[in-house]
């Protein structure tokens, strides 16, 4: 025996659907929209990033670290900060390129973050750029460079 599926007649409203798959597919509606609107990355409900950008064997990451006043560098734990803070590979690139009392002021931010939620006083802070390349299973990955990309004034200064 052939299973019907029923059609909507023209004017019909869907009157018979039940109230649950509606509650349903406006929630999963709205979750996708949250998703888009507050740039969250929530599998599966967002696959934007996996999919937004060319994929090839070079990576690239930044490495932020606060300057103590005897030179010491420590790394800055940004996933131990507030999450407006965790944006770090959007800002960095672009901080060569902003004037230099901008760049002080996002320096300050991330020492002023640090000193505030790790107790970390920081002079300065240097931010690397770590360039690498994806191994495959046949090669393993060369070692990352580490070049330094800009420096700038941390909370104490």
């Amino acid at each position: 025996m052939a299973v019907q599926t029923p059609v909507l007649a023209p004017g019909d409203d869907g009157a018979g659907v039940p109230w649950q798959a509606r509650a349903v597919t406006y929630g999963l509606a709205g979750l996708l929209v949250l998703c888009v609107v507050a740039q969250l990355e929530l599998w599966p409900l967002s696959a934007f990033r996996l999919f937004s950008t060319e994929r090839t064997s070079a990576t690239t990451s930044w490495d932020v670290r606060l300057v103590a006043a005897d030179g010491t560098e420590h790394v800055l734990p940004f996933d131990r900060l507030p999450r407006g803070y965790r944006g770090v590979h959007h800002v960095a690139p672009r901080l060569r390129d902003l004037p230099a009392e901008d760049r002080d002021g996002v320096c300050r931010a991330w020492a002023g973050a640090a000193a505030t939620r790790l107790g970390v006083v920081a002079t300065g802070v240097r931010v690397y750029k770590v360039s690498g390349h994806v191994g495959t299973g046949a090669s393993p990955a060369p070692p990352a460079r580490r070049m330094l990309w800009v420096t700038c004034a941390g909370a104490g200064t």
